[in-house]
Formats: C-alpha cells, sequence, structure tokens
C-alpha cells in the first residue's frame, strides 16, 4: 500500500511502481472492488467497542491487524471454530478516536463508527 505523507491516507500506486513492477504481474490485474457486504444487515447485533492506543499506526489510524483481533475476538467468543478462512475488506480509515461498535450476524462481522461502515468481514469455518 502506498501512503500520501502529507495526509497519511492510502494513495493509488504511482506510473514508475508500474513501470518497475509491472512485468511481474505477466498482464494480471488485480481488482480493488469490494465484495463482501459493505452494510450490517438489519438483524446484526450491535455492542460497543474501543480501539487501544496500541492499535495505532504511526499516522495515528487504527492498524490493519487490530481489525482482525476484532474478527477473532468477537467470532471465537461466539463459539466460532478457530480454523477457516477469513476475509476482510477495510472500507474506509479508522481513527482510534471514533466511538465505533461492532456489528454481528452469523459469519459476518462490521466495525461500524459514526453509521459509516469502517471494515466487513467474513469467516467461513472449516469442516
Amino acid at each position: 500500500m502506498q501512503v500520501d505523507t502529507g495526509t497519511g491516507r492510502p494513495t493509488k500506486l504511482g506510473e514508475d511502481f508500474h513501470q518497475i513492477y509491472g512485468s511481474s504481474a505477466g498482464g494480471r490485474i488485480v481488482s480493488s472492488k469490494l465484495s463482501l457486504p459493505a452494510r450490517p444487515s438489519e438483524t446484526a447485533m450491535r455492542e460497543p467497542w474501543e480501539f487501544r492506543r496500541a492499535d495505532l499506526d504511526q499516522f495515528g489510524h487504527v492498524n490493519n491487524a487490530a481489525h482482525w483481533a476484532v474478527m477473532e475476538e468477537v467470532l471465537q467468543r461466539g463459539g466460532v471454530p478457530r480454523t477457516g478462512v477469513g476475509e476482510l475488506e477495510y472500507v474506509a480509515a479508522a481513527d482510534a478516536d471514533d466511538p465505533s461498535e461492532v456489528m454481528t450476524d452469523h459469519d459476518m462481522v462490521w466495525v461500524v463508527a459514526h453509521g459509516r461502515t469502517l471494515t466487513a468481514a467474513r469467516w467461513t469455518a472449516l469442516d
């Protein structure tokens, strides 16, 4: 991920990146289109969630690994098996001071702040 040093937000890779590494892709194109439901379901259960200061990156945003921790914590508490496949999509940047909540519905978890989804995740247990 490339970060704009002025804003601290993710930014598109520049042409110089594609010139240097483009041949390694072998013509393959990666899509950044999100595939998980970005909005929590109407039946999703809500609980408050607070990110820790230790979850912050150098730009003051919640580190991506902290979002995985939310999914593991919430799903494990709900009795979901630890072996499986996790999918996690970062929908919007999360700041530690944002009052957030976690919403769960079966195998889906969303982190929401100020009515907007920050993260959508799905866990598919392996049988």
